[in-house]
């Protein structure tokens, strides 16, 4: 007998609590206890992980969504998986009580969180809403004569992908000039290198680059469908006979995206966007991209909705991706205080206060061939923000399991 699958689904849904989005907490906060390892007597990293279990118990309390899947061959289980999520999240929280145990080796707390309904359903309640940078390249295009006929295409294009993060609330955005050496020659995809990568985290700061690659915006012309192609054809000598304008009535458009990962090398989402444009395909040298004349062109309203398609479908990534940046360096003041030193910026919606979690790279980037498998992390501690500047944040070590250097991947929980 074949394989099969057998799916299950527990959903408690939103509506049936549209008054309390929590039943089980009037006010919207509840009382729950975490609990984690004594290690090597390292009171501070025991006490994060338990907060973090407390935490993590709290917004289990609220429209929990559980999700299992059971495979089964000839009547007999091989495998199952078990999934649960909640579409609550941590507003604040309070310590109400907390106790080494060093009998029993644990570290238990008591705490009350008060929780918020989340947004989306990423399945990651305590990330902190976050906003990973995002540096928007210049748009290419595969094939420059096609697009002879629209002036400032590749910056405009750009202008208006950053128009439309702007207007979906994300802020975390940033201009960025790609160099030739990014974009391999052959069909102008991202040359996925390390090094080359690095380069563009460092100049922007960014946790992702977005690349946009115009590969068709093809004019031709076609005869209309009620009329015979032979018909036509007779009739177009006629019109040339009188020097009649033949201009394309068809533009056939396909925008390819693609979001690299900069601390990992690898694509982290990539699309390719097609549409095709009937009318007047041609819009003229005298209608810039984005003015209000190239938009009421057939071609500018197509060109718009694709950016905006285009925006959507990397905001859909984002909206779920936890922030992370690299440690930039190791310091101490004068006082003796040691201090990390990490790329952020204000607009990531961090603030003054907020925990991270710090993970420790044992090897470089595990790779098969030229594609990026990632790598294997370890935790190594935990961070709270004290100062915040233009490119880079300031923190403070609150629980350290092992050493945090330069290089580790600092991320929100």
């Amino acid at each position: 007998m074949r394989a099969f699958w057998l799916g299950l689904s527990l959903l408690l849904p939103w509506p049936l609590w549209a008054g309390n989005f929590c039943p089980q907490a009037a006010d919207g906060c509840v009382e729950v206890t975490g609990q984690a390892p004594l290690e090597d007597r390292n009171t501070a990293w025991a006490r994060q992980m338990a907060l973090r279990d407390g935490l993590r118990n709290a917004v289990m309390r609220c429209q929990v969504q559980v999700r299992s899947q059971d495979r089964v061959r000839d009547y007999r289980l091989e495998g199952s998986t078990f999934n649960v999520r909640s579409a609550a999240a941590v507003k604040y929280f309070t310590i109400l009580e907390e106790t080494p145990d060093r009998d029993a080796h644990l570290y238990k707390v008591r705490l009350r969180a008060c929780l918020e309904p989340v947004s989306n359903r990423c399945g990651t309640p305590l990330a902190g809403g976050f906003q990973p940078r995002v540096a928007v390249g210049t748009v290419l295009v595969d094939h420059p004569d096609q697009v002879r006929d629209i002036r400032d295409l590749a910056q405009g294009w750009r202008r208006m992908l950053l128009r439309a993060f702007e207007q979906h609330g994300y802020r975390n955005v940033v201009p960025f000039d790609i160099p030739p050496s990014l974009m391999r020659p052959q069909h102008l995809a991202p040359a996925l290198s390390p090094a080359l990568l690095t380069e563009v985290r460092e100049e922007t700061g960014a946790q992702y680059l977005l690349l946009t690659v115009i590969r068709d915006a093809g004019a031709q012309r076609v005869p209309a469908s009620h009329i015979h192609p032979v018909v036509d054809e007779m009739l177009e000598e006629v019109r040339r006979s009188y020097a009649t304008d033949l201009s394309p009535n068809r533009r056939s458009l396909a925008v390819e995206y693609f979001l690299v990962d900069l601390n990992h090398a690898r694509i982290t989402s990539q699309d390719l966007l097609r549409r095709l444009v009937e009318g007047a395909a041609t819009i003229g040298r005298d209608k810039p991209f984005g003015g209000a004349a190239f938009m009421h062109t057939p071609t500018g309203r197509a060109m718009l909705e694709q950016v905006v398609a285009e925006t959507e479908r990397v905001m859909k990534t984002l909206q779920c991706a936890p922030f992370e940046a690299q440690v930039l360096e190791r310091r101490q003041d004068a006082e003796g205080a040691t201090h990390i030193l990490f790329f952020a910026t204000p607009e990531s919606g961090l603030k003054e206060g907020d925990q991270l979690a710090v993970y420790h790279r044992l090897a470089p980037t595990v790779r098969s061939g030229s594609r990026s498998l990632g790598t294997d992390q370890v935790p190594a501690g935990f961070i709270r923000v004290v100062r915040l500047q233009d490119r880079f944040a300031v923190a403070e070590i609150v629980a350290e399991k092992r050493r945090i250097e330069e290089g580790d991947l600092v991320r929100s929980w």
